[in-house]
């Protein structure tokens, strides 16, 4: 692969962007890249033609490669960009390769780098764009090689020495997935790679990895599904179910009776991961407090990880032995880690970057980078994050909210696809809530019964935060968010000013309801079209609580009873 691109033009130092599905192809690429001493720079599959066109002018990009015409017309290179474009699998078997091989036979190929030298630049990967332009991030075959040691000392000691297997489906524009590939080749282990991720429940029985990592979002699907199957079943099991997973959340006696009996009672479930499976991990976003819970209780631990764009190592994780729920864990011992003044936690180390691409934005002077979340440390050394600096807002009155942790409250409903919290500026928050599968809710002749009934739920969920935090309304949309919208990153993060520039119009109508004592949303939810609703917290209490069998109640949550306001 390495003298096919070669043949292309393809050098020491050359960028050379690489877009396509997660596969065998995309490593292929990857690795001829750096063995000739070129910067391998992953693209997002998802991204815009601006968001490329602004990629390609940061990095300088020699060539592009793409796995198919699709994918090139996607990002519209122009004709007379000066890049070689090239697609895979048959970079063998294109007219510029065969054109190239003709020349070469006139005039020789320089040999392929004698060494790779450890300053030299190995990758340039790019922030998700969640707040904004994907910014450059260099880094160095030593700093890459550091990280990769550090994430191998984290967690292959906890799982077999020989024959580990790790499952590649991820998106490797996304460098955490890389480096878990490359520590799967420094310890000799396989690795499955899996183009499509819808079918990864179905692939995972067979690939049976001893290690899996997947994005919050994962884990809330899953349970989503969990909690359809446990409603599906007669009321009388349901309860039994829904009773021992709750029990399980518990210490004491009554928590290991009720997680002996779920390891029996869910087997099938945890079967989903195949027979080798030692824990999973979870990163990219916090993963709720509450579902920590419930997939111990499952018996399937989740170990919380966090890093940043900007550090090619995991700034710190939760590791067997050494865990504790909400928090990230430990930071790993290539890392150090403070907590300013404000809050902000604070991180050094080798495998921090140098500073962005064509910006002088970087590390202090100290060596230490600004993560841009806010943090406290305990005593035993677990970082516990509070909310992300650039998402927490003031409202009006001068109370400071982290958007996160209500977001993830508000998740805990099972029709809640994604839940996200508005409100700088205003009197209160209040928060959309995708819900593609409540089709009740939506249909004319059952819309009022079911928000309140809703609505009393979210209440009752709620209860948990302080008055100033609770949402005073929401917005419920019949469909969900989505990449090709430009409301996710690629890695199913919230793009939150494009969600609120898209929602603006909606928000202002919602808050304008809520304000005026006289507007029928205190009493019935507000019908904008087919598939938008706006809704009270305070239709809750016109007479109406959640009852046993309306479909709304979440699995953990008690059985409320009919009862006169």
């Amino acid at each position: 692969m390495a003298d096919r691109l070669k043949m292309l033009g393809i050098g020491p130092g050359h960028a050379v962007g690489i877009a396509g599905a997660t596969g065998i192809e995309w490593e292929l690429v990857h690795h001829a890249v750096l063995a000739l001493g070129g910067v391998a720079v992953g693209i997002d599959p998802a991204e815009t033609e601006s968001g490329f066109r602004a990629i390609a002018r940061t990095a300088t990009l020699r060539a592009l490669f793409a796995d198919g015409n699709n994918r090139l017309a996607q990002f519209n290179v122009p004709a007379n960009s000066g890049m070689i474009v090239a697609l895979w699998p048959h970079i063998g078997a294109t007219p510029d390769f065969d054109a190239a091989r003709a020349a070469s036979q006139t005039r020789p190929l320089p040999p392929l780098p004698a060494r790779v030298r450890p300053s030299d630049r190995a990758t340039i990967v790019f922030t998700s764009g969640s707040t904004g332009v994907p910014k450059g991030i260099a880094y160095r075959h030593d700093q890459m090689l550091a990280a990769v040691r550090a994430l191998a000392r984290a967690y292959v000691p906890r799982v077999p020495l020989f024959g580990l297997r790790f499952v590649c489906w991820l998106p490797l524009s996304n460098l955490f997935q890389r480096m878990v590939n490359l520590v799967a080749m420094e310890r000799g282990g396989q690795i499955f790679c899996l183009s499509e991720p819808k079918a990864i429940l179905d692939r995972l029985p067979v690939m049976a990895p001893h290690l899996f990592v997947a994005v919050p979002r994962f884990f809330e699907k899953l349970h989503h599904g969990l909690q359809v199957r446990i409603r599906q079943q007669p009321r009388p099991v349901a309860r039994l179910l829904e009773g021992c997973l709750a029990g399980g959340e518990e210490a004491g006696a009554r928590g290991v009776l009720c997680r002996a009996a779920n390891r029996l009672l869910f087997r099938s479930f945890r079967r989903l991961f195949g027979r080798r499976l030692r824990f999973l991990v979870s990163g990219s976003a916090p993963l709720a407090p509450w579902l920590l819970a419930r997939y111990e209780s499952l018996g399937l631990p989740v170990l919380e990880a966090y890093g940043l764009s900007e550090n090619a190592a995991l700034i710190a994780a939760n590791l067997p032995g050494a865990r504790r729920r909400g928090t990230v864990g430990k930071p790993l011992p290539c890392n150090h880690v403070e907590v300013a003044e404000d809050g902000e936690l604070l991180v050094k180390g080798p495998c921090v970057f140098d500073g962005y691409l064509g910006q002088t934005v970087g590390p202090d002077a100290d060596g230490f980078w600004r993560s841009g979340d806010y943090a406290t440390i305990d005593a035993d050394g677990y970082i516990r994050l509070t909310g992300r600096k650039s998402e927490v807002f003031k409202t009006s009155t001068g109370r400071k909210i982290a958007p996160a942790e209500i977001e993830s409250v508000l998740q805990r409903l099972p029709e809640a696809d994604h839940a996200v919290v508005f409100g700088a500026g205003r009197k209160f928050p209040v928060a959309l809530l995708t819900m593609p599968n409540a089709k009740r809710l939506f249909e004319r002749g059952e819309t009022v019964g079911a928000a309140r009934d809703l609505a009393a739920v979210l209440a009752r969920l709620l209860e948990s935060l302080s008055a100033c935090r609770r949402p005073a309304g929401f917005v419920f949309r019949c469909d969900g968010l989505s990449v090709q919208q430009g409301e996710l990153t690629g890695n199913l993060k919230l793009r939150r000013a494009t969600l609120l520039e898209k929602n603006a119009a909606v928000l202002d109508r919602l808050y304008a309801e809520l304000e005026s004592a006289r507007s029928p949303i205190h009493r019935q939810p507000i019908r904008l079209d087919a598939g938008t609703l706006l809704v009270a917290a305070d239709m809750a209490e016109c007479g109406i609580r959640p009852q046993t069998g309306t479909g709304f109640s979440p699995a953990s949550a008690p059985r409320w009873t009919t009862q006169s306001a």
